[in-house]
Parts: structure tokens; sequence; C-alpha cells
């Protein structure tokens, strides 16, 4: 997939209305990996609307976060973005640190806030 094609599937996934689940992948190597977009934009938002990344823990659960935002949306007009990290293409809770599709490992003084995905982006 090239880039305007990621971009696209992106852009796409943040435009429509409703509860959706787009898989993205951000690279071209045969071992890339994707993850799953979890998506919510009530019918009122606007292209001024917030956008709100919403990350799961280690449950791996970006749909049940992602409906859990959906009352907050719908009333503040939020669009929300609750990204899933599966445990088939990311089998470590290390792999959901990743950048630019390289796993980084966190600091030995790193809290819960690095590399443990229950913590803050």
């Amino acid at each position: 997939m090239s880039q305007e094609q990621r971009l696209l599937t992106l852009r796409d996934a943040v435009l429509r209305v409703g509860r959706h689940a787009v898989d993205y992948g951000n690279g071209t190597a045969p071992d890339a990996r994707t993850i799953t977009l979890n998506t919510y934009r009530p019918a009122h938002a606007t292209a001024h609307s917030p956008v709100v990344l919403v990350q799961h823990g280690v449950m791996r659960n970006g749909d049940d976060y992602r409906d859990f935002w959906m009352p907050a949306a719908d009333e503040h007009g939020l669009v929300i973005i609750a990204p899933t990290f599966s445990n088939e293409q990311w089998p470590d809770v290390v792999g959901q640190d990743a950048d630019a599709g390289r796993v980084r490992r966190p600091p030995r003084s790193a809290g819960p806030a690095h590399g443990t995905g229950t913590g803050a982006l």
C-alpha cells in the first residue's frame, strides 16, 4: 500500500459517521504489521472537531475503549480513534510501544507510562 493509500485509509476512517473498525498498515515490508483502528464519529462532528486517541492497555481491547468514549463523543462532538495492537501481530507488551515500526525497549527507569501499554501516549 502506498503512502497516499495509507493516508486515504486514515482519512476515511475518521470521516465516516458511526462506529467502525479499519485495519491499517504502515509499511510495505513482507513482515509489516497492522493495527485495527476502532473509530467513532458522531453525526454532528465537524471538520474542526477534536480527535481523541485512546490507547488500550495489555488487554488489547481498543474496541471497548472506543465504545466507552462514545457517550462523551456524542455530547461534545469528539472523533474517537482507539487502535488495537493484536496479540497475533504484536506478541509481547513491549511490541505495543513501537516507533516507526521499530520496537523500542523502555529504559530501566521507565515507570508505567512507558512501555507497558497502560500509560499515556
